[in-house]
């Protein structure tokens, strides 16, 4: 029987369609990117949880994330990795190097340039923020039975692809285009 969709809370759910026709495409469309949103806002709404006890706001989370993977970064390069203005990016790394997690260093290159590197303790902090996130989504996703855990991950690879991101550890290919490191919320590695 056809299918016409529901939103309960952050779950989208399909039941049987009472007119007896299968939903247009532009609705199947539509479902589905309100599906995304849901998870987004699921996943957002957990790495909060996460950094609520060490004083992060996910932005924050996501400059940490690209100077501790990238290496040191100036200020500029965050701000357009975030699609933020640089005044923004500013009050965000300000804050951060305020509370240690990074330090402004002077560019070797160019004195006018000033970089902005991960510190221990930033380090150290991702570090314990990704191993709770990994135990938070563990307890969550165990109660989804194996074989849908499966369909669910072939699923969403099938969608980054399609959407033009890449998937962890899969090869480049038509449809996808290149990030620039930007982080994507709640994904951690």
């Amino acid at each position: 029987m056809p299918l016409r969709s529901r939103n309960i809370g952050v779950l989208m759910i399909r039941l049987p369609n009472q007119m007896g026709t299968s939903p247009p495409a532009s609705e199947l469309r539509d479902d589905l990117q309100e599906a995304v949103w849901s998870l987004s806002r699921s996943t957002i709404g957990t790495l909060r949880e996460s950094l609520r006890g060490v004083g992060l706001s996910p932005p924050q989370y996501w400059i940490l994330q690209m100077v501790e993977t990238e290496g040191p970064l100036a200020t500029s390069e965050v701000a357009q990795r975030l699609c933020v203005r640089a005044p923004t990016a500013t009050g965000l790394v300000d804050h951060l190097v305020h509370d240690g997690f990074v330090r402004r260093t002077a560019s070797r290159d160019d004195r006018r340039v000033v970089r902005i590197g991960a510190t221990a303790k930033g380090i150290g902090t991702l570090r314990s923020i990704r191993a709770e996130l990994r135990l938070v989504w563990r307890s969550r996703l165990d109660r989804m039975p194996l074989q849908r855990r499966r369909r669910a991950l072939e699923s969403l690879r099938e969608l980054s692809r399609y959407l033009g991101e890449p998937t962890p550890n899969a090869p480049a290919g038509r449809g996808r285009r290149p990030t620039r490191g930007r982080p994507h919320a709640g994904v951690t590695t």
